[in-house]
């Protein structure tokens, strides 16, 4: 049996209805609180930068630091260096000239050879800081570049 609903049999203490608050219109809402400080020159240089994640920056320093020590011990030797300038330069005929020579006599401390694997980790390192020096600068490592065929491992 169905009760009809009406002011003299509900009890008015039963519902306490409030008034809703009233919306902020855009002209009150604080714009301290929504928006961030203004981005400075530096912020929007790091932002375009991008994010490189801690490991990426470590075996992109380590892979330059090996193929520094690699042209200093061939100095050293007395044997033709490489230029100071060849990953800025990123000329393909230099390039193609000597990434296979460091990749033929780099080793590891003990004089054992790099795992296939370690080479190309290496070599990633190089084109990162090759980027990084000139982002125009070729891709050795794009195998469906046909001018760096002799860098392929």
């Amino acid at each position: 049996q169905r009760v009809k609903m009406s002011k003299e049999n509900v009890d008015p203490d039963l519902f306490d209805f409030k008034p809703t608050k009233k919306r902020k219109t855009t002209e009150e809402v604080p714009t301290a609180k929504r928006f961030k400080p203004a981005t400075t020159n530096e912020d929007m240089e790091a932002i375009t930068k991008g994010y490189i994640p801690q490991n990426t920056q470590r075996n992109t320093a380590w892979s330059s630091k090996v193929f520094l020590e690699w042209r200093s011990s061939r100095k050293c030797a007395g044997e033709e260096v490489c230029p100071d300038n060849l990953f800025e330069e990123a000329d393909p005929e230099k390039l193609n000239h000597w990434i296979p020579m460091f990749i033929n006599e780099v080793m590891w401390k003990d004089g054992k050879p790099y795992p296939p694997k370690t080479i190309f980790q290496i070599l990633s390192g190089l084109q990162r800081h090759m980027l990084d020096k000139n982002h125009c600068a070729p891709r050795f490592l794009n195998r469906q570049n046909p001018i760096f065929r002799p860098i392929r491992i």
